[in-house]
């Protein structure tokens, strides 16, 4: 009797799924995007234009560490390895939010509040939704003595309230990470910092608060 092959995990994805059949790889956000452009050049136009999913993934990184927490991204292939537009085109958006506000994000720790404001994240099983963040809505990490003050809403007015400092707490300079450092007035524990008209990025973006 002929003793059957056993097929590599290859001949089965070939077999089984279509080649629009996307399996999940798990990477670490925080490497990937850059290291990942480099190893995989891509040619033609990228079309695809999902905002609302990038800016619904970086908030959710952001709530993460905020809160001390680890966040792993499902990297989506096709059975030949190979990746959608969809996902290279977010990947490169990660990759240019990460050259602006990297900073805040390496090697930072949680402060003593994950952040202020009523919005939060909402994560169902595997589906998260578009948080309606609002102007008082900010996430905080700390690294080296510094705070970093993530301000949630995409379209904040030109003024960022924070409220969260004790009044013996003074602050010495805010500077807004990708563009430079502000003017600002304090109130006992009440910050106020006057923002620019036009913000480094189109998501969540840090300030840094040297106290």
């Amino acid at each position: 009797m002929e003793e059957k092959k056993s097929k590599t995990i290859q001949e089965e994805l070939n077999e089984n799924f279509t080649n629009e059949y996307i399996y999940n790889v798990g990477l670490l956000v925080h490497s990937l995007a850059e290291k990942f452009y480099e190893e995989n050049e891509l040619e033609g136009i990228v079309y695809f234009n999902d905002d609302i999913f990038a800016n619904c993934l970086i908030d959710i990184l952001v709530d993460t560490i905020a809160k001390n927490g680890t966040m792993l991204l499902n990297i989506l292939q096709k059975p030949d390895g190979t990746v959608d537009v969809e996902t290279m085109w977010l990947l490169k958006e990660l990759e240019k939010w990460f050259a602006v506000n990297g900073e805040a994000v390496y090697g930072t720790r949680p402060w003593r509040v994950s952040g202020e404001g009523t919005s939060y994240v909402k994560i169902e099983g595997f589906t998260e939704e578009q948080v309606a963040w609002r102007e008082d809505d900010f996430r905080f990490v700390q690294k080296d003595g510094k705070l970093y003050a993530f301000i949630m809403c995409p379209n904040m007015g030109n003024t960022a309230v924070i409220k969260s400092l004790k009044e013996d707490e003074h602050v010495n300079s805010v500077r807004l990470l990708g563009y430079g450092n502000l003017t600002f007035n304090q109130y006992s524990g009440v910050l106020v910092v006057d923002l620019p008209d036009k913000m480094p990025t189109p998501y969540a973006n840090a300030l840094e608060i040297i106290l």
